[in-house]
């Protein structure tokens, strides 16, 4: 059984996904609180977490997988983060899981940055005796090469989107060192993540948690991890009693795949069903716990319905304490093809709401979560809902919080799949929202996926394609993903698809980053058309195209994505005040 919720901490709305066991699995002592990475490689190993969280359930163990403020679906602003910060929510989240769940004990699963910030979190005495479990998946122990590398990151993004680096290393951090922000791949990184990282790494000095612990290298292409296994024998000279392991495996958190880390998974377990029987045996009170007994699933609510209300027990605030009342953000979920997607909903400030007519469903490319890269959908999002929109941002089958199982992309089949979840996202904000008009915003192959689906569904008055490729991709036999080119000299499939959605004369907003492959596809597209970017305004009167300068395919700047954003925003507005139809 899964919650998606919202729980309140320090007057921040956190997110995150409460799995519970079902009544057909004894329930243990001891809950998981799982602890991402940070950055975008968060965003790329979320969907193995919450594999890693079922897991947990399926075997009897209460679990809460959930985002950081500033982090994810969570509020607050990425700058005001640090492993401090972190360290902080997961206490939240121990409070929350040990609450709701009613376990004795709580074991701390992190990845990466989330494993040092699970440790430090350990660490704290008020904390640590609640504590019983420490896992730590490849920790990042050495922080200042890891800060290092994102600071090289932004350097390696100037050289191809500028042809050169404009930054060097000593005047970002000279910048961080004044107080400003910098921005490292979309995130504006703030000084104190900085000092924590590279004036005083959190593993490298003194531990004062005293329970089991696991620490797991995930072997890659370039090996051991040294400074990982200089910390296990530093926590054992401590007198703590630490397991080391090594599991082959790939940087999950850095490749897209959509294979787990099933050898990482198995190691663990082993780890913790080697545990004193004890403290992990069943916990009489949670087998008869009518609370928990009677929690509806995601996927199991709304009966012959494809839409489950957002006010189903649990969502927003079941009763007093550390859940968070409805705001203008909620967890939804919806069904399609029998299986539950989960989304995020974005209301109006309760003043903007009366000139509420229009919604937009977002759609996105990749295997990422719903937030998106740098949390761009999440900005996007609230930046539309502070517009008057009702925005909905949902998790395409087996990605992200949602069931179900990744479609290949190969000849459009993935995108054609996802038409689908779109257009019943469509009818969640026409018929259970009641709104007059949809527009769908779509990014890279999501922008596939929102043009096919307006040509199946004349509801959808509007389209925004963010970086549309021409081409399709391909899951190859490892799972990876890659391009699979069909172009020909008249231009591959999509392209005819795209021809048929210009003759429905359909009002589209086109924004492509300058350096973007996907741009130079799109000018040939029209090339051999005989047209030219220029003249897409008086040739397709119902097309307008945004070229961002420099800007790449994912915008992975605070400032393209800003342009990005805002040039959709205005447009969108423009067009629905051209109709009459929009309130300021």
């Amino acid at each position: 059984m899964e919650q998606p919720l919202f729980f309140t901490h320090r007057g921040a709305r956190l997110y995150g996904v409460l799995h519970l066991p079902d009544q057909t699995v004894c329930a243990r002592r001891v809950g998981f609180v799982l602890c991402l990475p940070l950055h975008d490689e968060g965003v790329r190993a979320y969907r193995a977490l919450v594999e890693f969280a079922r897991e947990l359930a399926g075997r009897g163990f209460a679990a809460l997988l959930f985002d950081y403020r500033g982090c994810g679906e969570s509020e607050g602003e990425f700058e005001e983060l640090s492993l401090g910060t972190c360290a902080e929510d997961i206490r939240a989240a121990i409070e929350l899981l040990m609450e709701e769940a009613e376990v004795d004990a709580c074991g701390l699963v992190g990845l990466r940055l989330g494993a040092t910030a699970a440790a430090l979190a350990a660490s704290d005495p008020a904390v640590g005796e609640r504590v019983s479990r420490l896992i730590l998946w490849s920790p990042v122990v050495d922080t200042r090469g890891y800060f290092r590398d994102l600071l090289r990151s932004r350097q390696f993004t100037e050289f191809c989107c500028f042809g050169r680096t404009r930054s060097t290393m000593q005047a970002l951090t000279s910048v961080l060192e004044a107080g400003e922000a910098v921005d490292l791949q979309g995130y504006r990184v703030g000084r104190q993540l900085y000092q924590e990282c590279v004036l005083a790494p959190p593993l490298e000095g003194a531990w004062s948690y005293q329970g089991d612990a696991l620490i797991v290298d995930v072997l890659t292409k370039t090996g051991r991890d040294k400074s990982v296994s200089r910390l296990w024998q530093t926590i054992s000279s401590a007198n703590i009693r630490a397991a080391y392991r090594t599991v082959p495996g790939y940087p999950f958190w850095e490749i897209p795949r959509v294979a787990m880390p099933t050898a990482l998974y198995e190691t663990t377990f082993r780890w913790i069903e080697s545990l004193p029987r004890d403290t992990l045996n069943l916990h009489p009170t949670m087998l008869s716990n009518p609370r928990l007994r009677t929690r509806q699933s995601v996927s199991a609510s709304a009966g012959g319905s494809p839409f489950s209300m957002d006010e189903q027990e649990g969502i927003d605030g079941h009763r007093a304490g550390m859940i968070a009342e409805p705001m203008t953000e909620r967890p939804v979920s919806i069904r399609v093809q029998g299986k539950a997607l989960i989304g995020t909903l974005h209301y109006p400030e309760l003043e903007r709401r009366d000139g509420t007519t229009g919604g937009i469903v977002v759609v996105g490319g990749g295997l990422y979560r719903r937030s998106g890269l740098h949390r761009i959908f999440v900005a996007a999002a609230r930046a539309f809902a502070r517009a008057g929109f009702v925005v909905l941002r949902v998790d395409q089958p087996g990605l992200g919080d949602s069931e179900g199982v990744f479609q290949n992309f190969r000849n459009g089949e993935g995108e054609r799949y996802n038409v689908d979840e779109a257009r019943t996202a469509v009818e969640y904000l026409l018929k259970e929202i009641g709104l007059n008009e949809v527009t769908i915003l779509g990014q890279c192959h999501g922008a596939k996926t929102a043009v096919l689906t307006a040509l199946d569904d004349a509801r959808v008055r509007r389209l925004i394609l963010w970086s549309m490729p021409m081409v399709s991709v391909n899951l190859g036999e490892d799972r990876t993903v890659a391009i699979e080119e069909t172009q020909g000299p008249d231009g591959g499939p999509f392209e005819r698809v795209l021809d048929a959605f210009v003759a429905s004369k359909r009002e589209t907003l086109l924004v492509y980053g300058e350096k973007d492959p996907a741009f130079a596809d799109f000018e040939g597209f029209l090339r051999r058309r005989g047209l030219r970017t220029e003249e897409i305004d008086s040739e397709i009167p119902q097309w307008e195209a945004h070229r961002i300068p420099y800007a790449n395919h994912d915008f992975t700047t605070v400032g393209w994505t800003e342009e990005a954003i805002q040039r959709s925003l205005r447009w969108l507005v423009a067009r629905q005040q051209s109709d009459g139809l929009f309130v300021e």
